[in-house]
């Protein structure tokens, strides 16, 4: 499959991102307004996974603004240029057009941090994207000085729970009905979260959990 970097999203990526979400909750009433979301970055703020051949089968760019760590952290006053003013921070040059193959997206509220959505192509699944895109959010939470991570995961989906498990989350209640689809159907959902994430034994579990990379199995979804 070639790179696969992180990196926040940007307006040019909404298309994108759209298609990838159609795709991984088809049965969705309406998908979410990822345009809007991108113009309140102090509060809510998404990433990217990157890499792969876009649908007409030409490589990727790598990303003219990508850490040299290949993830997170990005300053909030970077994330704001690129979401808001459309332009790379002072003294970098301009990204260029990515093929985009997955996002995580979080809301940000007090201490608490709270993961949307993370959802990848199809034709990437089960090659740890998404655990690195659960990753990236998390150090990026980090810097924004959370101390608590929560989400939602349809009750179905054992696999998502794992990974959620592996990075410290941990079923808090179940929600009745809380999922349903444009078809009137219902789930119930788990109500996950971390202890404190700034604590030592959690950074202890960070340290203890090798950097996610692509090609192992993984699939990943909030829903």
């Amino acid at each position: 499959m070639g790179e696969v970097h992180i990196r926040p999203m940007r307006k040019e990526d909404v298309p994108q991102v759209d298609a990838i979400a159609r795709e991984a909750f088809p049965e969705e009433p309406s998908p979410p307004s990822f345009k809007r979301s991108l113009r309140y970055p102090a509060r809510q703020w998404f990433l990217v996974a990157c890499g792969g051949q876009a649908d007409d089968g030409s490589s990727c760019s790598t990303g003219a603004e990508r850490p040299a760590s290949g993830g997170v952290p990005w300053p909030l006053s970077w994330i704001r240029d690129l979401f808001i003013n459309d332009h790379p921070p002072e003294g970098k040059p301009s990204p260029a057009k990515e093929h985009v193959i997955g996002y995580v997206g979080m809301e940000k509220d007090g201490d608490r941090c709270h993961i949307v959505d993370i959802a990848i192509r199809r034709s990437y699944r089960r090659q740890r994207i998404g655990e690195l895109l659960l990753r990236s959010m998390i150090e990026q939470a980090l810097q924004f000085q959370a101390n608590y991570l929560t989400l939602e995961v349809r009750v179905s989906n054992r696999l998502a729970q794992t990974l959620y498990a592996k990075y410290g989350f941990s079923i808090v209640e179940r929600r009745s009905n809380y999922y349903f689809d444009k078809h009137g159907r219902q789930e119930d959902g788990y109500y996950m979260a971390t202890g404190r994430i700034t604590s030592p034994s959690y950074q202890a579990l960070l340290d203890q959990l090798k950097p996610a990379t692509p090609n192992a199995d993984a699939r990943v979804a909030t829903r």
